[in-house]
């Protein structure tokens, strides 16, 4: 014969019960938390690996840009040797005038250089450079190619055309620093320094820094970055790529 439980028994098991649901609800509401937070860092995780990689390949088709302009611009003029059809290299580096045949010039600023190069005319039928914007330069004429950037952070390159394209956007710095011989030393020197001394002539190598930011993120202070100026900075509101680069100007000897 079953007995039926007493009041106090059915609440007793009543409160087991309860505390029971309250424990489980309790052990649930952990593990989504945890598993909130593993998902909050996975994707923080991931929005820095594909923003260090965008970072990455923007660096990688500036500094090409750049390159494509740089490595020829110390490069001879090829002249026509009369009606034979032939040609012959000039026997200086740029047209002569008061910068002594320069092929480089630029300018400095609070966070941003400019850098102009100039490169040889070439007289021969199809060979005509490709400027800055993807443009084919004339036979015989000399094609410059200058590149700053704005207070905005967008990096643009302009053509001898007086044209100008956006190359890049988030640059926070873009600096360029001259190498020059002087007796048996190289010297290094920035735009101004160059220009008051009236040297651009003889700048042989060229070493360009660019400092590149990502997209704003919530993922707390950043880790401190040198930066192109060679100081220890820190950014918490973007992640920041700092990349260097020397170029050598052909014909040009630096030591």
């Amino acid at each position: 014969m079953r007995t039926r439980p007493s009041p106090r028994m059915r609440r007793h098991r009543q409160g087991a019960m309860l505390f029971e649901v309250l424990v489980g609800l309790a052990v649930g509401a952990v593990v989504i938390t945890s598993a909130f937070a593993a998902l909050v860092l996975l994707r923080d995780a991931q929005r820095a690996i594909e923003d260090q990689s965008q970072l990455q390949q923007q660096a990688g088709f500036l500094m090409r840009a750049i390159g494509r302009q740089v490595h020829p611009a110390g490069s001879l003029d090829m002249e026509s040797v009369g009606d034979t059809g032939g040609f012959r290299y000039a026997a200086q580096p740029g047209p002569a005038g008061a910068d002594g045949g320069a092929v480089v010039h630029g300018t400095s600023g609070d966070r941003h250089d400019s850098l102009t190069l100039t490169e040889p005319a070439l007289p021969a039928p199809g060979t005509a450079r490709v400027d800055c914007l993807g443009q084919a330069s004339q036979p015989d004429r000399r094609t410059s190619a200058t590149f700053h950037a704005d207070t905005s952070g967008k990096l643009s390159c302009r053509s001898s055309s007086g044209q100008n394209q956006p190359l890049a956007y988030g640059v926070a710095a873009f600096r360029a620093r001259y190498r020059l011989r002087d007796g048996t030393q190289v010297r290094e020197m920035d735009a101004d320094a160059v220009e008051q001394a009236g040297r651009w002539h003889q700048v042989g190598a060229i070493e360009v820094c660019i400092d590149l930011h990502g997209a704003p993120h919530s993922g707390g202070a950043s880790a401190p970055y040198v930066d192109c100026t060679g100081h220890a900075v820190s950014d918490s509101a973007r992640r920041h790529l700092v990349v260097r680069r020397l170029f050598t100007l052909r014909a040009r000897e630096t030591g």
